[in-house]
């Protein structure tokens, strides 16, 4: 009993025991990137999403969106390519429904 004690005792003070070691952290100047986020479904419209990458460190919590972009998708089987206007915010959209027999069959 009394080893069993100690063994407890010993593994208790071997938890609360640890290492410290400072870490300088060194940050990089951030460089913001393009972030394009889109999902095409069948049977709803195409819509994209343009905004820059935000540094995680930074306390600005505004999304900067890109309102400028040419947006185009193209169709390859048929090489027709439409433009997608700027709603805002970021979103630009075009009302062209997806058929299926125009999706990729996997």
């Amino acid at each position: 009993m009394r080893f069993l004690q100690s063994f407890f005792v010993l593994i208790i003070v071997f938890l609360f025991t640890s290492c410290e070691e400072e870490y300088v952290f060194t940050k990089e100047k951030f460089v913001p990137k393009i972030v394009v986020n889109s999902v095409f479904t069948e049977n709803s419209p195409f819509n994209v999403h343009l905004s820059f990458s935000r540094d995680i460190l930074s306390n600005n919590h505004n999304q900067d969106f890109i309102s400028n972009a040419l947006v185009t998708i193209k169709e390859t089987a048929t090489g027709r390519t439409e433009e997608l206007p700027y709603k805002g915010d970021g979103n630009y959209s075009y009302t062209f429904l997806l058929r299926r027999s125009i999706l990729p069959m996997n």
